[in-house]
C-alpha cells in the first residue's frame, strides 16, 4: 500500500467563470488528485470559459476608478503561493514530438489535456504539475522557465513553442473543453530547488549590446526614436522581470527612461514597488527609485543609444511575437490624448473655449479623468491615472493636476473647483452600495459564523438588536431618501475585549467609512459633516453622554432622516439624505441614566470575543441585504420594543430612591392597588423635600413596575397606583 506524505497536502487555487470574469472565487482542495479531479470535473463549455489560477488574496484594485470594492482582483499585486504549475504548449515541431513529450512528461506528478485549437495536425496542449512546496509568483516564473530550459535540453531548440505567461500566479488556464483528450502523470513532485539548480536563469546579457534609435546611429537620437509597446504590453513584459537583481531592476530604469522619458518615471515606481510583478525592489523606496531615474534621464545626452523595450522583452523571456508594439507616449503616462486634441462643444467667435462645465467635462475625458460624487463621504473625488503623490495631499494633488489639463488645452482656471463639484454631482456614486453587491449572496449563513464570535448574557436578545442593526446599515444606503435611525447597538463589557475592533471588522474591506470614537456635537456643523460623512459610526465616551440635556439632543440628532450642509466650494446649502448608522462601546454595564427615552439605544453586555479572521464580510453584508430585499425591517415592532424595555433595565444605572421604593412597596405579583399622591409616597421612603427630578424618575419608575397604570388626576393632583400598604 502506498503511504502520501503527512506534509500539508492542499492545493489552493482561484475558480473564474470567463475571460472578462476578474474576480475568481477561491477554491481550496484536500490534495492534488482532489485538485485533478475538480478541474477535470468542470470543463469548458466553450473556448476562453472556465479557467484557473493561483490563489488571490482579498484587497482593493489598481483602478479604484473602475472597481471601487475590494475583491479576490485577478491581480499580480494579489498573489498568493501556490504548490502547483502549469505549462501551455502553444505548438510543437511535429505530432510525433507532442507525442514523445507528453510521454516523456509522465516522470512528473500531474495531468495534461489538449486545447480548443487542437488538431491532430497541428497539436497544442496544457499540462499541470504538483510541486513539492508552494512557490511565490516571482518563483513560478523562473521555476516555468527551469522547465522550458528542461525541455530544450532534452528535444532541441524550436522542438517545443511554450507560452510562459502561464507561470504568473494570476494568468488564466483555461480547462479542457468536452472532447478533450486526457493525459495522467503518476511520476514524481517537482522538487523545486533542485530543478532551479540544475537549470538556471541564464546571466543577462552584458550592457554593451545596445539597441539604437531608428537610424541606428549616435546623432540625433531621441525619446521617440524608439520602438513602443502598447501599456498592456508594457505591465505583461515587466510583471514577468524580477526586480530584486539590482542590475536588472536598474537596466529596467535606463531602458524605461530611454524610450518613454519622463513619461517612464512614474511606470519605474510602479514596478519598483512591485504592482506589475507582486513583488517589491528589495531596497525599494519612492525617493530612491525617484533618484535613479532622473539619474537615468540626466545620462541619456552622454549615451543617446542603448537598451529599450526589446531588452526588457528579453528579460522577461517573451518573445517579440508575444508582444504589441506602438502606442502613444502620453496615453502611457496619463491615459489620455494630447490636450491639443480635445473638442470643446462650447467655444466663442474665436473659436477659444469658454469656461463652462462642459468644456471642462471635455478635457477630463481626453485625459481619461473620471469626476464622481461619493455618496457616504459627502464629497467630490477626481482621480487621475498616473498621478504619484503622498496619500493626504492627494486632493490638492489631483484638483491642481485637473487645472494643468484645462489650462494646456486653453481654458483658465476661474470656476474649475465648482465645475468640478457640479460635474461630480452628476455622477453619484456609493462604495458601500459597490462593495455589498459586489458578489450574491452563496446561501451559507456567515450571520451565524459572526454573532458565533461573540459571547454574551442573553443570546436572543443579542441576535434580534444585531439582525435589525445590520439591517438598518444596508437601509442606510440603499434607501433612496436615506433613513431614520431606529437605534444605536451600544455593546458593554471589559476594556480591551474588542468591542471596537468588532465593528472594525465589519468593514474592513471598504476603505474610509468607518468613524471611530466620534465626540458628537449636534450644535457644530463641522463636528456634523465629519459624522455624516461616514456610514457607520462609533460614538465616543457614550456612558459620559448620558446627561438628560445632551441625550435629548443626541437622540434628536440620530433620528433625524436628512441633514442640511454645505459643501466645499458650494454656494447654498444642500439637504443629504441620512446614510449614517451609530455604534458605542462602553465599559460600564449600567450606563443608561434616562428610564424614558431607552429604546433608542441597544445594549449588549459583551463578555468574551474570540474573533474569527475566516469571516467573509462581504458574504455577511450580501445576506443581510437578502432580508432587506425580502422586506425585513430595521425597527422593532411593540413587542420587541417591550422585550428591550424590560431587557434594558439591567443597564440603568442604579437610582436610591427607586430602590428605596420597591423596598417600601411591593410591586411584584400586586393585585391590590392604591391612589397615592407622589408627596406622601415621598415620605414612605424618606424624601422630606423632593426635587422635581427626584419625582420624575419615580413617577417613572411606578409606572414601569405598576404595569403601566398612568396616574389618575384630580384637581391638578396626580394620584398614583402602587400598591396598598
Amino acid at each position: 500500500m502506498k503511504i502520501r506524505s503527512s506534509i500539508q497536502q492542499t492545493i489552493r487555487y482561484s475558480r473564474g467563470v470567463d475571460k472578462y470574469d476578474n474576480k475568481p472565487k477561491q477554491m481550496t482542495s484536500e490534495d492534488f488528485d482532489a485538485f485533478e479531479k475538480a478541474i477535470l470535473a468542470d470543463r469548458s463549455p466553450s473556448k476562453g470559459t472556465t479557467y484557473f489560477t493561483g490563489p488571490l488574496s482579498f484587497g482593493p484594485h489598481d483602478r479604484p476608478e473602475k472597481y471601487p470594492y475590494a475583491a479576490h482582483y485577478r491581480l499580480a499585486k494579489r498573489h498568493q503561493t501556490r504548490r502547483f504549475i502549469a505549462m501551455d504548449f502553444d505548438g510543437f515541431s511535429s505530432p510525433d514530438v507532442f507525442a514523445e513529450v507528453f510521454d516523456n512528461l509522465k516522470a512528473f506528478r500531474g495531468f495534461g489535456y489538449t486545447t480548443w485549437s487542437h488538431t491532430d495536425e497541428h497539436p497544442r496542449a496544457r499540462a499541470v504539475f504538483e510541486l513539492g512546496r508552494e512557490v511565490t509568483r516571482v518563483e513560478g516564473i523562473a521555476l516555468g522557465r527551469a522547465l522550458d530550459r528542461l525541455l530544450e535540453s532534452v528535444f532541441g531548440v524550436g522542438a517545443v513553442t511554450l507560452d510562459q505567461c502561464v507561470y504568473q500566479n494570476e494568468q488564466q488556464v483555461y480547462s479542457p473543453g468536452p472532447d478533450a483528450q486526457i493525459f495522467h502523470f503518476s511520476g514524481k513532485v517537482i522538487n523545486v530547488d533542485d530543478l532551479m539548480s540544475r537549470f538556471p536563469e541564464p546571466m543577462p546579457e552584458p550592457f554593451d549590446e545596445m539597441e539604437t534609435g531608428n537610424g541606428g546611429t549616435d546623432e540625433g537620437a531621441t525619446v521617440q526614436s524608439y520602438a513602443k509597446v502598447t501599456l498592456d504590453s508594457l505591465v505583461r513584459i515587466l510583471g514577468m522581470i524580477d526586480c530584486n537583481y539590482e542590475p536588472t531592476w536598474f537596466a529596467v530604469c535606463n531602458s524605461l527612461a530611454r524610450v518613454y522619458g519622463e513619461a517612464g518615471r512614474d511606470v519605474f515606481q510602479r514596478f519598483s514597488s512591485g504592482e506589475f510583478s507582486g513583488t517589491a525592489y528589495a531596497k525599494y523606496s519612492p525617493q530612491e527609485a525617484n533618484e535613479k531615474f532622473t539619474r537615468a534621464i540626466r545620462e541619456l545626452s552622454g549615451k543617446p543609444n542603448g537598451y529599450g523595450v526589446r531588452h526588457l522583452i528579453r528579460l522577461s523571456g517573451l518573445r517579440m511575437d508575444q508582444v504589441e508594439f506602438e502606442m502613444p507616449l502620453v496615453q502611457l503616462v496619463q491615459g489620455g490624448m494630447p490636450t491639443s486634441q480635445v473638442a470643446f462643444p462650447a467655444v466663442n467667435k474665436n473659436n477659444k473655449p469658454l469656461q463652462v462645465s462642459e468644456n471642462l467635462d471635455a478635457v477630463l475625458a481626453a485625459n481619461s479623468i473620471t469626476v464622481r460624487y461619493n455618496q457616504i463621504s459627502k464629497s467630490s473625488e477626481v482621480l487621475v491615472p498616473g498621478l504619484f503623490c503622498v496619500l493626504d495631499e492627494t486632493d490638492n494633488t489631483a484638483m491642481n493636476s485637473v487645472t494643468d489639463y484645462a489650462l494646456r488645452a486653453g481654458m483658465t482656471p476661474s470656476r474649475i473647483p465648482e465645475m468640478l463639484s457640479a460635474l461630480a454631482a452628476q455622477r453619484p456614486y456609493c462604495p458601500v452600495q459597490a462593495y455589498i453587491t459586489s458578489a450574491s449572496w452563496d446561501g451559507i449563513s456567515r450571520f451565524s459564523q459572526f454573532t458565533g464570535q461573540i459571547a454574551c448574557g442573553n443570546p436572543t436578545v443579542a441576535l434580534l438588536l444585531w439582525r435589525k442593526w445590520l439591517i438598518q446599515a444596508v437601509a442606510a444606503v440603499f434607501e433612496h431618501k436615506g433613513i431614520s435611525n431606529a437605534g444605536v447597538l451600544a455593546l458593554t463589557g471589559a476594556q480591551g475585549v474588542g468591542k471596537t475592533l468588532l465593528f472594525k471588522d465589519l468593514m474592513s474591506d471598504i476603505p474610509d467609512v468607518f468613524l471611530e470614537g466620534q465626540t458628537l456635537n449636534p450644535a457644530d456643523k463641522d463636528s456634523v459633516m465629519s459624522t455624516v460623512s461616514h456610514w457607520i459610526v462609533e460614538l465616543g465616551e457614550l456612558d459620559s453622554t448620558f446627561r438628560k440635556a445632551d441625550l435629548a439632543q443626541l437622540k434628536a440628532f440620530i433620528t433625524k432622516s436628512q441633514d442640511t450642509l454645505r459643501r466645499p466650494y458650494a454656494r447654498k446649502d444642500s439637504t443629504f439624505p441620512r446614510r449614517t448608522v451609530f455604534a458605542g462601546t462602553v465599559n460600564d454595564a449600567e450606563f443608561l441614566h434616562d428610564p424614558t427615552g431607552n429604546r433608542r439605544f441597544w445594549p449588549i453586555d459583551v463578555h468574551t470575543i474570540n474573533r474569527d479572521t475566516s469571516i467573509d464580510y462581504q458574504q455577511l453584508w450580501a445576506e443581510v441585504k437578502s432580508w432587506y430585499d425580502a422586506g425585513e425591517k430595521w425597527y422593532l415592532n411593540q413587542t420587541e420594543t417591550d422585550m428591550l424595555r424590560q431587557y434594558s433595565e439591567i443597564f440603568i444605572v442604579n437610582d436610591p430612591d427607586v430602590e428605596t421604593l420597591l423596598t417600601k412597596y411591593a410591586f411584584a405579583g400586586c393585585t391590590n392597588w392604591a391612589e397615592v399622591k407622589m408627596q406622601d409616597i415621598c415620605v414612605v421612603i424618606g424624601i422630606e423635600r423632593p426635587s422635581r427630578s427626584q419625582t420624575m424618575r419615580l413617577a417613572e419608575a411606578i409606572r414601569r413596575h405598576n404595569g403601566g397604570r398612568r396616574p389618575r388626576e384630580s384637581n391638578g393632583v396626580k394620584y398614583h397606583y402602587v400598591p396598598a400598604r
